[in-house]
């Protein structure tokens, strides 16, 4: 049993804090952390430059008895393309005609 410095240790004091000790009234803060990330989605080009983006919950574990959110963004995006798309814009641009090719 611990007692804080500078209260008074009344016999009815005493009892609440062995209750205490044996039910826990207050459970641990649970502080949220990130889960995995998902995989990418597709990117939102179908041809040239797009976006694609992936997510990830605070649920590793989730916050708890008034514990703190992660702290960021849930979501991350990174630039996308399709450089076939590009290779072939090039080559209608430039007339290119594959039956003269020997």
């Amino acid at each position: 049993m611990h007692y804080p410095s500078g209260k008074l240790h009344t016999p009815r004091a005493i009892v609440v804090e062995r209750l205490l000790d044996r039910v826990n009234v207050f459970p641990s803060v649970v502080h949220g952390d990130w889960g995995f990330w998902n995989t990418w989605s597709a990117c939102s080009a179908s041809c040239g430059s797009g976006l694609r983006s992936r997510d990830h919950a605070c649920d590793s574990p989730w916050p708890s008895n008034n514990g703190h959110p992660c702290s960021g963004g849930s979501v991350a995006y990174e630039m996308c393309s399709d450089y076939q798309c590009k290779l072939i814009h090039i080559l209608v641009n430039y007339n290119y005609d594959a039956t003269q090719i020997h």
